[in-house]
C-alpha cells in the first residue's frame, strides 16, 4: 500500500491504492475488471494499457482497468524521516505547496524553513502560489505552519529565498552598545533585491531598503543569494553582508533609529565577472569569504578592507551551463586549531576541494563528480555549504550533491538525496537519505541546505536535510524536509558491522 506524509510527518493511507503493493524490486501489473481510481505520486512512471504516461505532475488521479506502476529501488543505506512535503495544509488552513525547499534556519527557538518555486506546473487545483513561503516549525515532532507568503518575489521572476540568515547585533552603527542584544532573522532571494528582516515572537516581516539602495542598474537581475553577520576582529564593528548579484557585496549595520539595517551607499566590492552571480558568504576563523562565479575572495582585516582572490576554478571543460563556485565552509584540520577551507562547484566536472589556508590556500580536491558517477554529464556539489557534526579531529562535513545523468533517472536527474560527507581525518564517503517508514521514496534529487537542529532537546542530536531542484523541469509541491539523527548518520558512514 502507497502512503503520503502529512506536514507533521504522520503517515496516512491512499485508499485508492490499498490493493497495490510496490516494494521497489521491479514493474508490478494487476488486471483489474471492475477498473479503479489510482493516485499516483509525484514522480511515478506509469504504463497503462501500453502507453506510458511519465513522470506524472502531483497527485495525478486516472480510471484505468489494467496499469503497471514502475518504482525506482532505492538504497538502504540511510535511515531518516519525511517531515515535509509540499502540498499539504497547516492547521489555519493555509496551503504549503512550492517546489524546492531552499534553506533553513535556526531562530527564535524554532526551525524556519523558505520554499522556492522555480518551474512550477500548476494543477489546476492547488491555490495559486503569491510568491514563495517561510514556513515554521516551532518544537521537534511539532507541525509545520506558514509563517510570510513573500508576494514581493513575484512568480514573473520566478525562483524564491535563497537565504535565511538569523544575526545578532549588541552594538548599532555608530559602535555604541545597545541596552539588550537584537536579534533579527533576514531573508532574501531571486525575484528581488531587497532584503526583509523579523524580529522575535510574531513580529512581521519588513523592508530593510536594500533595494532602494542597490538602484536600477542591478535590478534586472533581482537577486540576493547570499548573506552573513560579521565582527571584524580588529575594528570589532558588527555588521551584515549580502552578496546582489550583477552589483557587489553590500555591507549594513544596525541602526537605533528605525530599529532595522542601514545599508552602506555604495557596495564594499563591485562584482565584474561575467554574471556576476554572489553564492555564498561565510566567516571562516574570524575571516570574510565570499564565493563569485568561478572565484573564492578573502577579504583582509581593520577599516581599510579590501577582497582578494585566493582560488580560481582553472579546468576549462567545466565551463558550462552556470557553472561555478558555491558557499565556503569551515572544517577542522587535523592537529591545529585553525580550520580549512572547504567548497564545492558545479559543472561537467564537479569537484569538492579543501583549500589550506596555512598553505597559502593550497587546494585538495576531496570529490571528483565523475570518480562517483561515471555516467554523469553535469553535477552540482555542495549547494548552500556544508554542515558540520562533531568537533576537532573527529568533526564531519555534510553537503549535498546532484546529478544529471546521460540517460534514464528521474527527467534525467539521479532521483536520490546524495549526502557526501568528508571526515577531518581524510576519510570521505556518501550515503542517500532513505525513509524506511515509506515503501517508495519520493524523487528528492538534491539537498540543497543541512542544518543541525536548533531545538534545545535535539542540539548535537538531530540534523535537518531539506532540498529539491529539478533543473528547469515541470514540478509541483516537491519540496521536502527530512529529519536523521546523529548516530543514524554515524551509522551510514561507518557501518556496524554484520554478526556472522
Amino acid at each position: 500500500m502507497l502512503r503520503s506524509v502529512t506536514s507533521a510527518g504522520r503517515v496516512a493511507p491512499y485508499p485508492a491504492l490499498e490493493v497495490v503493493t510496490v516494494d521497489g524490486t521491479g514493474p508490478l501489473i494487476l488486471p483489474d475488471a471492475k477498473a479503479r481510481d489510482l493516485d499516483f505520486l509525484v514522480g511515478r512512471s506509469v504504463v497503462l494499457s501500453g502507453v506510458v504516461s511519465a513522470n506524472l505532475l502531483n497527485r495525478t488521479m486516472m480510471r484505468v482497468s489494467q496499469y503497471r506502476v514502475t518504482a525506482t529501488p532505492m538504497p538502504a543505506d540511510g535511515t531518516a524521516t519525511l517531515i515535509y512535503r509540499g502540498g499539504a495544509t497547516d492547521a489555519a488552513g493555509h496551503f504549503m505547496g512550492r517546489t524546492e525547499l531552499r534553506v533553513l534556519a535556526g531562530f527564535d527557538g524554532k526551525l524556519f524553513a523558505a520554499t522556492g518555486m522555480w518551474s512550477d506546473t500548476p494543477n489546476g487545483v492547488d491555490p495559486t502560489p503569491a510568491g514563495p513561503q517561510g514556513i515554521v516549525l516551532d518544537r521537534p515532532h511539532g507541525e509545520w505552519r506558514v509563517d510570510h507568503e513573500f508576494a514581493q518575489f513575484t512568480a514573473s521572476n520566478n525562483l524564491g529565498l535563497s537565504f535565511l540568515e538569523a544575526v545578532r547585533f549588541t552594538r548599532d552603527d555608530r559602535g555604541q552598545k545597545l541596552a539588550a542584544p537584537v536579534d533579527l532573522l533576514l531573508a532574501g532571494g531571486t525575484g528581488s533585491n531587497e532584503v526583509f528582516a523579523r524580529r522575535t515572537g510574531d513580529s512581521p516581516w519588513v523592508a530593510t531598503g536594500l533595494d532602494a539602495r542597490v538602484g536600477p542598474v542591478a535590478r534586472r537581475n533581482r537577486s540576493t543569494r547570499a548573506a552573513t553577520s560579521y565582527v571584524d576582529p580588529v575594528t570589532h564593528a558588527e555588521t551584515v553582508f549580502v552578496g546582489v548579484n550583477g552589483s557587489g557585496i553590500w555591507r549594513g549595520s544596525f541602526a537605533s533609529c528605525t530599529g532595522l539595517i542601514d545599508w552602506a551607499a555604495v557596495p564594499e566590492f563591485k562584482s565584474d565577472g561575467p554574471r556576476g552571480r554572489i553564492m555564498g558568504l561565510s566567516v571562516v576563523d574570524g575571516a570574510l569569504y565570499a564565493s563569485i562565479d568561478d572565484k573564492v575572495l578573502r577579504r583582509t582585516l581593520g577599516a581599510k578592507p579590501t577582497w582578494t582572490t585566493i582560488f580560481t576554478m582553472a579546468d576549462p571543460a567545466n565551463k558550462a551551463m552556470q557553472a561555478g563556485v558555491r558557499k565556503v565552509s569551515a572544517l577542522p584540520h587535523p592537529g591545529r586549531t585553525a580550520q580549512d577551507v572547504l567548497i564545492g562547484y558545479e559543472g561537467r566536472r564537479a569537484r569538492a576541494i579543501l583549500l589550506d589556508p596555512a598553505h597559502d590556500f593550497a587546494p585538495r580536491e576531496v570529490l571528483a563528480l565523475e570518480g562517483v558517477f561515471p555516467d554523469a554529464k553535469y553535477g552540482l556539489i555542495d549547494y548552500d555549504g556544508a554542515a558540520v557534526i562533531g568537533k576537532g579531529d573527529a568533526a564531519i562535513a555534510l553537503y549535498g550533491l546532484s546529478v544529471v545523468h546521460n540517460a534514464g533517472g528521474y527527467f534525467g536527474l539521479n532521483p536520490n538525496a546524495v549526502i557526501a560527507w568528508q571526515a577531518a581525518d581524510g576519510r570521505s564517503g556518501q550515503f542517500v537519505l532513505v525513509d524506511r517508514s515509506l515503501p517508495v521514496m519520493p524523487p528528492l534529487v538534491a539537498a540543497r541546505r543541512i542544518l543541525p537542529s536548533p531545538f534545545t532537546d535535539e542540539i548535537g542530536k538531530v540534523v535537518y536535510f531539506a532540498g529539491m531542484d529539478m533543473y528547469g523541469n515541470p514540478n509541483h509541491n516537491t519540496a521536502w524536509i527530512m529529519a536523521m539523527s546523529v548516530a543514524a548518520i554515524r551509522a551510514a558512514i561507518d557501518p556496524p558491522e554484520v554478526a556472522r
